[in-house]
């Protein structure tokens, strides 16, 4: 008898193994359940990439499984070099520190600053939040309608603001191979160059469509032609390399282009586990899906579109691996 007891009991248990739900066995809880992401902000406080950073940071957890909380510490310097050589040599690759900077920081490594200690394409990238698309904007006030029609004035005057601002870099990429009579007009400000436009003072300005879109819509300005970055809205503009015949000058427009999709971009640790990194991914992808981020963006005027790992890497590849006489043109706009 007490054999067949044992016989019995070893039945049930093995029916019980195999018929319990599985929701009554334990699941391993979710790798970032009760940890903290610290976001490192390349820039400093009230800037673009801080602001769309705290964003990030309100909407992120609850699309990471196990909501960690993200907390935001700037680490301003050198464009974002200080941020991104301590990511890179000092944290651990776990998913708990991300980089939160942008196309610039492609242009030191490019040009091999020494106080670079990074290479860019060696981090775990999560992907873009924001591409940098920009427009080539007239004053409205002007009778003109396209940029073709613009190759009468002589001359155009043409605002800048800043050595290291797209607005200048564009600027005399414009006077250099865009058929355009152009003078540069130089204002500290971007606010200044405005200002001239409303005075009559100045013709035009290139700028990221996010920061004069406002402009756009109380008709001070007319967008005639754009970045080869495409967004809503201005898919009809001609692109900056089509309106030039010169090789050279399609490719530094070309490369401008390649920044443009690197955007407001998130990295994390070299070394991060895959599965980790896509957590972060599909996180990310999914927050910029989602209507209350939207609606927040919307009320900082940002316009938030995703751009894979995959494609901001391979717009960095594209930059790393142009020619020598093309990165020697290319130094000649691009400043830092």
């Amino acid at each position: 008898m007490k054999g067949k007891r044992m016989v019995l009991v070893g039945v049930f248990l093995v029916f019980a193994v195999l018929v319990l739900p599985a929701t009554l066995i334990a699941a391993p809880a979710p790798y970032y359940q009760g940890k903290v992401i610290n976001l490192i902000v390349g820039y400093q406080a009230g800037g673009g990439n801080d602001i769309v950073a705290r964003v990030m940071s309100k909407h992120l957890p609850k699309h990471i499984p196990g909501n960690p909380a993200v907390v935001v510490q700037n680490m301003d310097g050198a464009s974002g070099v200080i941020a991104a050589n301590f990511v890179y040599n000092k944290t651990k690759p776990d998913g708990l520190t991300l980089l939160a900077t942008d196309r610039i920081l492609a242009t030191p490594q490019l040009f091999k600053v020494e106080s670079v200690k990074y290479d860019l394409t060696k981090f775990s990238w999560i992907g873009s939040v924001s591409v940098v698309a920009c427009c080539f904007y007239i004053r409205s006030s002007l009778p003109y309608k396209t940029f073709e029609e613009l190759k009468v004035m002589k001359p155009i005057y043409v605002g800048t603001s800043g050595a290291t601002g797209i607005i200048t870099q564009m600027a005399h990429l414009t006077k250099d191979y865009m058929g355009l009579n152009v003078k540069i007009v130089e204002h500290r400000t971007s606010t200044d160059v405005l200002l001239a436009m409303e005075q009559k003072e100045c013709d035009a300005v290139w700028s990221d469509i996010n920061a004069f879109r406002q402009f756009v819509d109380r008709g001070l300005l007319r967008p005639v032609a754009r970045s080869a970055v495409v967004v809503k809205g201005i898919e009809h503009l001609p692109v900056d390399a089509d309106l030039t015949s010169d090789p050279t000058g399609k490719a530094i427009m070309g490369m401008f282009g390649k920044t443009g999709v690197v955007g407001r971009c998130y990295l994390a640790t070299p070394g991060t586990p895959e599965n980790v990194a896509n957590i972060l991914r599909e996180a990310f992808q999914k927050m910029l899906q989602d209507p209350e981020t939207l609606a927040d963006a919307k009320k900082i005027k940002m316009e938030l579109q995703f751009t894979s790992a995959g494609e901001c890497l391979d717009a960095v590849k594209f930059l790393f691996n142009q020619p020598p006489e093309i990165l020697k043109v290319y130094g000649k706009y691009v400043k830092f």
